[in-house]
């Protein structure tokens, strides 16, 4: 059937047109053609003689018809793995709502260990949803990179406390900043936290110095606080902690900590078991270098990653030669200022020192 639109109350959302329907007809769509593609703008609700009537589409409505369908599909799909006694969940939508998060949650899916929520246009919303979770006690696992999680939705996620098997949580590339860095430093529940990358959330110096203060994360062993805006503040901050006596892997790239902040760094004396650590784009120069060379705890280190750094030969020279660090054996100077006769003075140093450190130029 077709005809033409009588009038459009945006205001009531109602679509009045002069088309002929018939009983039964309600709730079937409305739509317009443009040249060879047909659009749905509305929903026909009712009629009389005069004129018929439909809901006009309004993008609130269109978003109210996608939750329902999420909804809808969510629970079947939640039913069917309830009955599976399901360890990882994976989604394979590009967004999820607070009330789908809800409903997730509803469902008390006990056995979950890994829950994949990246890339999901996850807010603050959805991260207070997420956090009321009492279920999920032996969730180890939580990936929510890429979102929008702010410092509102960190701190409801730090106010769990029934995720005491959490090892790993990954929130990297979100808004949380400094307010967030600290909530999360604030949580008392995690204390087999493991693995945290916190990269791209601009934490800045103040996010540096709560995140030390953490007194729970004693299992701490792999750590990514790269591009954060840390500056030399912000790592001779970390340098302090105390606790973090099982850290492996430091991720600090991108985040200009210049030679100043590599002298601080480096008289940390409790990071006994780092093994990785990453300085790529921090403004190091040999000064830099020399003062990083002056720590003596990290005997465990094998991997220096200094890419896209302005090191030279001799500041190489002098963290190769470090009587400390016995185990190095990888370094990574791509992009430095270790080229032509400097990386030859390099392999003669290695030759003859007989340095087992393999560069990476």
């Amino acid at each position: 059937m077709a005809g033409e639109v009588a009038h459009i109350d945006q205001t009531r959302g109602v679509i009045s047109y002069l088309i002929d329907t018939e009983a039964g007809q309600s709730g079937s769509g409305v739509w317009y053609q443009e040249g060879e593609s047909y659009f749905v703008c509305g929903v026909h609700v009712t009629g009389n003689q005069f004129v018929n009537t439909a809901t006009f589409l309004t993008r609130a409505i269109y978003q109210q018809i996608h939750t329902w369908i999420q909804q809808v599909s969510l629970k079947e799909h939640l039913l069917r793995l309830k009955s599976m006694n399901l360890k990882e969940l994976r989604f394979k939508e590009k967004e999820i709502n607070a009330e789908c998060i809800s409903l997730l949650i509803k469902y008390n899916l006990d056995d979950l260990q890994t829950i994949f929520l990246a890339q999901m246009k996850i807010g603050n919303e959805e991260a207070k949803a997420l956090a009321k979770s009492t279920s999920w006690v032996n969730l180890s696992e939580l990936h929510l990179w890429s979102n929008n999680i702010g410092a509102e939705g960190a701190k409801a996620l730090a106010k769990n406390t029934a995720w005491v098997n959490l090892s790993e949580l990954f929130l990297s590339n979100n808004k949380i900043g400094t307010e967030g860095a600290k909530a999360l430093a604030q949580n008392v529940s995690w204390t087999n936290l493991s693995q945290l990358n916190l990269s791209e959330n601009n934490i800045g110096a103040e996010g540096a110095k709560a995140l030390v203060q953490s007194i729970s994360w004693i299992s701490l062993s792999k750590l990514d606080l790269s591009k954060n805006n840390l500056g030399a503040e912000g790592v001779k901050a970390l340098a302090q902690n105390a606790s973090w006596i099982k850290l492996s892997q430091l991720d600090l790239g991108w985040n200009n900590i210049g030679a100043e902040g590599a002298k601080g760094l480096a008289k940390n004396t409790s990071w006994i078991s780092l093994s990785e650590l990453d300085l790529a784009g921090g403004d190091l120069d040999d000064e830099g270098a020399r003062g990083l060379a002056q720590n003596t705890s990290w005997i465990n280190l094998y991997r220096l990653g200094l890419f896209s750094n302005r090191v030279s030969a001799g500041g190489v020279k002098v963290l190769v030669q470090s009587t400390f660090w016995k185990k190095l054996s990888q370094l990574d100077l791509r992009e430095n200022k270790v080229h032509g006769k400097e990386a030859k003075e390099l392999e003669y140093l290695k030759r003859n020192l007989r340095v087992r450190t393999s560069y990476t130029l």
